[in-house]
């Protein structure tokens, strides 16, 4: 998949679960996440799970649902397995 249609994938799926996808969480996601994680590749189904995996951590902290770095983060972490 491109970049190009990666990125309208997250963007349409961030407004159907009723969540901001701004340009500077998008450059998080696009520079710290997929860059720096070694053979990353975009696929459609990432914007959905880190979405849901998100809002559970949102959940789990008892705090609004937000794209925010940090909870990004986590949610990436749980994309890969790790040897």
């Amino acid at each position: 998949m491109d970049r190009d249609t990666f990125i309208e994938i997250f963007y349409r799926t961030a407004r159907r679960f009723g969540l901001n996808l701004d340009p500077d969480t998008l450059i998080f996601i696009m520079t710290e996440l997929y860059a720096k994680e070694h053979g990353a590749e975009y696929h459609a189904f990432h914007p959905r799970f880190l979405i849901e995996q998100t809002k559970a951590i949102c959940a789990f902290e008892n705090v609004p649902p937000q794209l925010q770095p940090d909870f990004l983060r986590r949610a990436w972490g749980n994309l890969f397995t790790r040897e």
